[in-house]
């Protein structure tokens, strides 16, 4: 798998650790990069006489890059590495991942880390029992039912009639019986 850019942008923290190994090759031992909530505070920029000109943010995942007093056109962190190490599209994807030991498309030294699927988990099986019918004193069930056809039963017509008989029923000796 060759690096992309998505792929990048996943491991670099939407491009903030390219701005900071950028910056590190011409500050070393300095603090480059000051992280205040979404923003970076103001840098270094190497491209503008090390004047501290250099606004990083993110927005929508990657890092942008504004040079205050214009020395640089604005850009996302590709053009910003692509100033750095002279080159575009696939050769700067692979220029970051040599350089940054990104790893993307390597084999890990535990071997590939792919996810696998879940294994299905079975179906559960409906419990049923056994449907009896008038008198109380039967012994054999009329069917076997399960839970859902249970609940069809209540919800649907079939005791509709014998439901409102029974409600309009006002005397309570009577509806005992």
């Amino acid at each position: 798998m060759n690096p992309s850019r998505e792929s990048i942008l996943d491991k670099t923290h939407s491009g903030l650790k390219i701005y900071a190994h950028v910056l590190r090759q011409y500050y070393p031992g300095d603090p480059v990069l000051s992280l205040s909530g979404r923003d970076c505070k103001p840098t270094k920029n190497p491209f503008n006489e090390d004047k501290p000109t250099l606004w990083i943010k993110i927005v929508d995942g990657c890092a942008f890059h504004v040079d205050t007093e214009h020395a640089i056109s604005s850009g996302d962190v590709f053009h910003f590495a692509a100033m750095h190490f002279k080159e575009n599209d696939a050769a700067l994807f692979y220029a970051l991942n040599k350089e940054m030991h990104l790893r993307i498309g390597e084999k890990s030294f535990y071997g590939n880390s792919t996810i696998t699927a879940d294994p299905e988990s079975p179906a559960i099986a409906m419990p049923r029992f056994s449907y009896f019918t008038m008198p109380i004193t039967n012994t054999h069930p009329s069917k076997e039912v399960n839970l859902l056809d249970v609940y069809e039963l209540i919800k649907g017509e079939f005791y509709t009639d014998c439901t409102r008989v029974l409600r309009k029923i006002q005397d309570n000796k009577e509806a005992r019986a």
